[in-house]
């Protein structure tokens, strides 16, 4: 199971802390430094801290790049240009070469479901060129909740049009090492307050994507935030806002409001929901628990491990989780298979030393009669 930790390019101090503390639990650092331009340049860089403690703990990095603002007009324009498009893959070899990173991931996000065929002939030619050069590719991408939006809402539809419709998971996946599906955001500010990924959501997107992609390829992304919605006024109009939390600021939001909190067991998560100035306000948290639920889907389906957005944000009690491996599958049908062998191989010895046994005393017994 690989272990995938996001970061942003600049960390904060529980961030940093929790690299320092936690970096063995850690397969690859992802941090998403690195900007697309609508001219087909790159810019950014990771935290020095990152650098030091992935060299000092050789852990590979595999940073981000995504489109600069998730900008949808100038990618547009970008996956129209070749010569952008080669400029843009030129640099990311030459900053992988040039800082000895594992390789990178697409997060190339707010992209027109019209712009598919072009986004996925860009991702072919960088994952070919990335290939020769021996470097690893990968891609985050927002899932799909259905085969078919053609009958489905409104929201539904503009979520299909403008995020999740342009990834052609097929495609992708068989230019990719292995391709992050961001599980994430089930619930946003253009919604209702609720789970940030409850299991049911989890479990239908991984039903729908699993039809393109090998299981073995797909790392499940597991949201370490948890989600805060008040009430507000913006423009003169009332509105629902949401802020995502670390898990400390969970427990002193719990602490200092008084919430009671409630697990929901069709969810698997926690909540709590208070009222303040006459009005309701909710918290959704991704903690320990709901977290457990999910890592245990990413053993029972085999997939290749988790991507988590992002380090800083989670429970720290979710490392011992990966202590204990919660439920390991692959272990439990080894175990049985490991003990099989041995039964056989006394079995064996069983049925075969005695008769081996009684041949000695034979000839012993022979040799005492020849003696006498």
């Amino acid at each position: 199971m690989k272990k995938i930790f996001y970061t942003t390019a600049k960390l904060d101090k529980r961030a940093i802390d929790n690299l320092h503390t936690y970096i063995n639990h850690i397969d690859i650092l992802a941090p998403q430094c690195y900007f697309l331009q609508g001219d087909g340049l790159i810019s950014g860089k990771p935290d020095s801290a990152i650098v030091d403690a992935a060299s000092k703990h050789s852990v590979p990095i595999m940073p981000l790049i995504i489109n600069k603002d998730f900008n949808q007009e100038d990618f547009h324009a970008f996956l129209q240009d070749s010569e952008k498009q080669k400029l843009a893959i030129e640099q990311m070899i030459r900053l992988c070469q040039d800082n000895n990173y594992y390789g990178m991931q697409f997060d190339f996000e707010n992209i027109l479901a019209s712009d598919k065929d072009q986004y996925t002939n860009f991702y072919k030619k960088t994952a070919q060129a990335f290939h020769e050069s021996k470097l690893a590719i990968s891609i985050a991408v927002i899932p799909k909740l259905y085969d078919d939006y053609t009958n489905k809402s409104a929201y539904q539809q503009w979520g299909f049009n403008n995020w999740c419709g342009v990834y052609d998971i097929k495609a992708l996946a068989e230019a990719s090492d292995f391709i992050s599906l961001m599980t994430y955001d089930q619930h946003t500010r253009n919604t209702p307050a609720g789970p940030i990924a409850g299991l049911p959501w989890v479990e239908q997107l991984l039903s729908v994507s699993l039809k393109f992609i090998e299981p073995e390829k797909l790392s499940l992304g597991i949201p370490f935030y948890s989600g805060y919605w008040t009430n507000d006024i913006i423009k003169n109009n009332p509105v629902l806002l949401r802020k995502g939390l670390n898990y400390d600021q969970v427990k002193e939001l719990i602490s200092s409001k008084d919430i009671s909190i409630t697990w929901n067991n069709k969810q698997k998560v926690h909540y709590g929901v208070f009222m303040e100035n006459f009005c309701n306000n909710y918290l959704f948290i991704e903690d320990y628990y709901s977290l457990k639920e999910k890592l245990n889907l990413v053993h029972k389906l085999n997939l290749h491990g988790f991507s988590a957005w992002r380090l800083g944000f989670e429970d720290t009690r979710f490392y011992n989780l990966l202590k204990n491996n919660v439920v390991d599958h692959k272990q439990s049908i080894v175990f049985p298979a490991i003990l099989m062998l041995v039964l056989f191989i006394l079995l064996f010895i069983l049925l075969h030393i005695r008769p081996l046994w009684k041949l000695v005393k034979v000839v012993q017994n022979y040799k005492c009669q020849r003696s006498n």
